[in-house]
Formats: C-alpha cells, sequence, structure tokens
C-alpha cells in the first residue's frame, strides 16, 4: 500500500543553522495516522515537514511498504529512500521550509531524516534537545533540471534533526563526498 503521510518533524543538530538564499522555496505539513504496525511520534506536537517545493518541482515523501519514500508530485511512482518512517525534509525550525542549497553541477540538495529517537536519547548538555526531534539516520536527496537522485544514507547519533537544520558546509559534504 502506498500512502503519503504527514507526521511529527524531526531535526539535525550541526554546528550551525543555515538559511538557503536566492532559492524560491515553499513547503507545507500536516498530520496523518501512522501506517497499521506503526508508530506515530503523537507526544511531539511539532509536524514532520512531507512536502517541499524547490526549483518549481513539488517533492511528495510517503511511506512504501514501510520504507520512506519520495517522488514529485507530477510523477505516480515512488522511489525508496533507506531510512525508516515517519521521514520529514530536514529544516531549521518549525515554521520554516525546508532547508535546501544550490551547488553547480549538483542542482539543488535536500535532507530526509528518519524516525525520531526517544527523548531519552539525548544527552544532557548537548547541541540537541527533544524539541528539536532528531535521528539517528538521514539521506539527501538532489534534484538538478527537474531529475531526482537519491544519495547515501548516513547515520550518527541524534545526528539529523528535523528543526535544527545543518550548516552548508554539510550539504556541501552532502552534494561533494569525499570517497
Amino acid at each position: 500500500m502506498i500512502r503519503p503521510y504527514r507526521l511529527h518533524a524531526w531535526n539535525l543538530p550541526r554546528f550551525g543553522i543555515s538559511v538557503a538564499f536566492g532559492v524560491a522555496l515553499a513547503c507545507t505539513s500536516g498530520l496523518a495516522e501512522p501506517e497499521e504496525g506503526g508508530q506515530g511520534n503523537s507526544d511531539s506536537g511539532t509536524e514532520l515537514l512531507t512536502v517541499a517545493s524547490v526549483g518549481g518541482t513539488d517533492l511528495i515523501l510517503g511511506s512504501v511498504e514501510g520504507i520512506c519514500a519520495i517522488r514529485q508530485a507530477e510523477e505516480e511512482a515512488w522511489t525508496k529512500l533507506s531510512v525508516s518512517t515517519p521521514c520529514g525534509f530536514v529544516r531549521t525550525r518549525q515554521d520554516n521550509p525546508a532547508q535546501t542549497f544550490f551547488y553547480d553541477g549538483v542542482g539543488h540538495v535536500l535532507v530526509i531524516a528518519g524516525r525520531p529517537t526517544d527523548a531519552s536519547e539525548y544527552a544532557k548538555g548537548g547541541r540537541s534537545g527533544p524539541q528539536h526531534i532528531c535521528s539517528d539516520e538521514g539521506q539527501p536527496v538532489f534534484l538538478k533540471e527537474g531529475a531526482l537522485r537519491i544519495g547515501a544514507k548516513s547515520s550518527g547519533k541524534n545526528a539529523f534533526c528535523h528543526l535544527l537544520g545543518f550548516d552548508e558546509k554539510d550539504f556541501y559534504a552532502f552534494a561533494f563526498p569525499l570517497d
């Protein structure tokens, strides 16, 4: 069963918070029921961001067979990602659109964070807290001239927060990974 979902947001702790300049970007979010047997994040008042408009293209996140998936609004086919559901686009705050940067030769770069970690998993005095809705996994997606490309999944303890965002240098690292 393919069903778009809109759940609570997650966030990615990093050294700085960046804003994408010169990119027209609008996003929406909402709440939906989790898939059968799935778990929601109902204890948070924050919603996961599952729709983003970048460079005139709408991107939608959903769940396909319990796996996070993405598609362009004008297409029917979903592309499975490697992060768990529920998932959402990374942004710097609840009322902001998805965070993105544009690089020549790569296009727009967005990051998708996976299932939020439990509130007990946050280190006291750390850079991120439960209010940032962090995940241990994330995955970049690239949009260039209307073509969607999926990057490699990354993992790190509470490293991908739905409401904290990334510094530009982190987006650069996703766009130009070292081999």
